[in-house]
């Protein structure tokens, strides 16, 4: 009997001793090895998560901002007439008026229109601007775009002096924006006189970047086909994307 009780208490002894050294080193090394393995893959996902959420962003930002411009310089001249048919601000000599940049970025625009808010039911005669201006931030120096919206006319009368919006912010990281006439090839110089403004078809092109670098860097340059005489040529990991619209202005001189 008490060679029985020995044994079973020698047994319990020995299981109860756990893992030798070797052991707990081969667990500890699989254990790194999938854990090494599961950052790995994790830091993949997540950087081209992050490369994913940066063009859709750029892509998504970059629509908003040609339906906006598109919209503006469609309604360049227009002239709101009240109900017996007469010109409430009188006649518009200059609906839109475009600054060329020549070989750089970028063009800038004025459009003048007469704006009706539906909700208050008052027509106002306002002066539409779009410019690039260089932003110096933390990440570097970058284009941003600028949108004022300056009052002519108010309450049936052209205003002695102008009521000046704010410089509201449009979009960040704007590589180039370009107006050309419409009825030229893209890519072809313009020279933006009346003899083009009478045609009245104005085509935008405009060039987004993204916030951040993603890979290796790699060679851009602005295709032939894009309009504008700015000739783009740049080595970096930045994703770009090129966006073409071309408007017909409702009412041209």
């Amino acid at each position: 009997m008490v060679r029985i009780v020995l044994g079973l208490s020698e047994c319990s002894m020995r299981l109860e001793q756990g893992f030798t050294l070797v052991e707990l080193m081969v667990a500890m090394v699989v254990g790194s090895i999938a854990i090494a393995s599961a950052y790995a893959s994790y830091e993949v996902i997540a950087k081209q998560y992050e490369k994913v959420k940066g063009v859709t962003e750029m892509q998504s930002s970059s629509r908003s901002i040609m339906r906006i411009i598109e919209r503006d310089i469609r309604m360049a001249g227009f002239k709101w007439r009240d109900r017996k048919g007469v010109i409430t601000y009188g006649s518009i000599s200059a609906p839109i008026k475009i600054t060329d940049s020549g070989n750089k970025c970028c063009d800038k625009v004025t459009v003048i229109y007469d704006y009706r808010d539906e909700a208050s039911n008052k027509v106002e005669r306002v002066q539409i601007r779009y410019w690039v201006a260089d932003y110096a931030g933390s990440s570097g120096t970058r284009g941003r775009l600028f949108r004022k919206t300056d009052i002519l006319g108010r309450n049936q009368k052209i205003l002695p002096k102008p009521i000046n919006g704010n410089d509201d912010v449009l979009a960040d990281y704007v590589e180039d924006l370009q107006f050309s006439d419409g009825s030229l090839l893209r890519g072809d110089a313009m020279s933006f006189n009346k003899t083009v403004e009478s045609k009245g078809l104005i085509a935008i092109d405009l060039i987004l970047r993204t916030k951040k670098q993603y890979g290796l860097d790699r060679n851009y340059a602005k295709k032939d086909h894009f309009g504008g005489n700015y000739d783009i040529n740049k080595n970096d990991a930045y994703k770009r994307q090129e966006y073409s619209s071309t408007v017909l202005i409702r009412n041209p001189l």
